[in-house]
């Protein structure tokens, strides 16, 4: 998945590309995650910063796409390419054949079909890297995750508060 490109067209016909994160993308990581509601930050980060600092931008777009992965998304209308979303995988240093995910889309392309396919190529690539279990740490009242996640074989356990840690075996996963 070096150069992976996958394109595909959302519900309301918008053209969209995801490819690999690049050390490039910074500014746009930086830009997108201000212009996020604060509901979709909390969604994603339970505790989120008021911005990304440069140690986090650091962390989210230089990433080995072995054991750090992120895939970001661009609407491309007009020949002008907007930002969409970024999701990832890291695996987890304790149990290497198990990696965290997070997926975030930006609140105009909410609902539109953006996290079902980030999640379809997170757990696709996961699986061709020896990872065969995604976890992920999810708000109860993210309804719209949970249904992304409904059409897997999971299993939920409550955390602290309202947070839900999802695993989904990747080997046994509904299509």
């Amino acid at each position: 998945m070096e150069r992976y490109i996958y394109k595909t067209s959302l519900k309301n016909g918008t053209s969209v590309v995801f490819r690999l994160i690049k050390l490039l993308d910074k500014e746009w990581l930086r830009t997108g995650y201000s212009a996020l509601s604060f509901r979709s930050q909390f969604y994603r980060f339970i505790s989120p910063p008021r911005q990304l600092s440069e140690k986090d931008l650091k962390y989210l777009t230089e990433v080995d796409n072995k054991n750090h992965v992120a895939v970001v998304a661009f609407a491309l209308k007009d020949s002008h390419k907007s930002a969409v979303g970024v999701a990832r995988y890291v695996k987890l240093a304790d149990c290497p054949d198990s990696a965290e995910f997070a997926i975030t889309v930006a609140d105009a392309y909410q609902g539109m079909g953006v996290g079902t396919v980030f999640f379809r190529l997170l757990a696709e690539h996961a699986l061709g890297n020896s990872v065969r279990n995604l976890i992920g740490y999810v708000l109860g009242e993210n309804l719209a995750m949970l249904k992304i996640l409904e059409h897997y074989n999971l299993s939920m356990v409550r955390e602290e508060g309202s947070t839900l840690k999802i695993t989904i075996p990747l080997d046994k996963q509904a299509r």
